[in-house]
């Protein structure tokens, strides 16, 4: 009998020293996760139930990724997820084609960068895709300048102390205004002007196409499609300024826009 009762004694103490010498489960994490011994779980990504078409000028549905066109969404829309389809680089994004399904009922694919997940990431999707047309047309401008014998000095290093602020107008109606820095090119020993901004007052044959809004319209259009401005400030004011190349600045007078400023930043 004591035999048997020193056997359980022993087996007992056995499993309490074998008990000690385990590592503890930890759900939050254990010792070695916490020790970089280990990875920690690893989440699976939720995908949103719902996207909205972000680009400006809509998108087109496709029977197949790359497929033939069965369907025009305007931005704004809101489509249900599906599931993800082919990965392809196109236009300079490399994203998912996306399943979805329309409030009417039809499904389709839309290549993903044409999608945002909320209304705000579409709104600011939208601002980056028209701002990079806005440095386009700067630099149409800076060539017709310089085809007209203006030396157009694309570098801010060259603007002096006593920098000088002047306008230039292409013609008699005051429908946009050029405002450009004087400058000076110490290696090349040559005086350029630097263009600064463009400011737009009416709707006239220089009014920007890739604009979705016009001088005279309520300024909720500029709200809708690009959303508020950024909150950002600069000395003038508050500007649309997501894209990291270009800023555009809308002023009004009664709440309709009076004036659009466009101009390049990172100069």
């Amino acid at each position: 009998m004591k035999k048997h009762l020193l056997f359980i004694l022993a087996t007992s103490l056995a499993l309490i020293s074998c008990s000690k010498n385990k590592e503890p489960q930890n759900y939050l994490g254990t010792e070695g996760w916490l020790q970089n011994e280990i990875e920690p779980p690893q989440e699976t990504p939720v995908e949103p139930s719902y996207y909205y078409v972000n680009t400006l000028d809509g998108v087109n549905v496709r029977d197949i990724p790359g497929g033939n066109k069965i369907a025009r969404l305007p931005f704004d829309e809101k489509v249900r997820f599906l599931e993800n389809g082919k990965y392809e680089e196109i236009d300079g994004y490399h994203k998912n084609w996306i399943k979805i399904r329309t409030d009417a009922g039809a499904e389709g694919y839309v290549y993903g960068a044409y999608l945002s997940e909320t209304i705000e990431d579409a709104q600011k999707f939208r601002r980056n895709e028209q701002l990079e047309k806005g440095w386009e047309w700067l630099e149409h401008y800076e060539d017709i300048f310089r085809k007209n014998g203006v030396n157009i000095d694309t570098s801010p290093y060259n603007i002096g102390n006593n920098e000088e602020l002047y306008h230039l107008y292409p013609d008699q109606e005051n429908s946009i205004e050029f405002l450009f820095y004087s400058t000076f090119d110490q290696e090349k020993g040559i005086p350029g002007n630097f263009l600064y901004m463009v400011q737009l007052y009416n709707d006239d044959e220089y009014y920007p196409d890739f604009l979705p809004f016009k001088i005279g319209d309520p300024v909720e259009e500029v709200y809708r499609y690009f959303g508020p401005q950024n909150a950002t400030y600069f000395s003038d004011g508050i500007w649309w300024s997501d894209n990291a190349s270009t800023r555009m600045k809308v002023e009004t007078e009664n709440d309709r826009i009076v004036k659009v400023i466009i101009t390049k930043t990172g100069w």
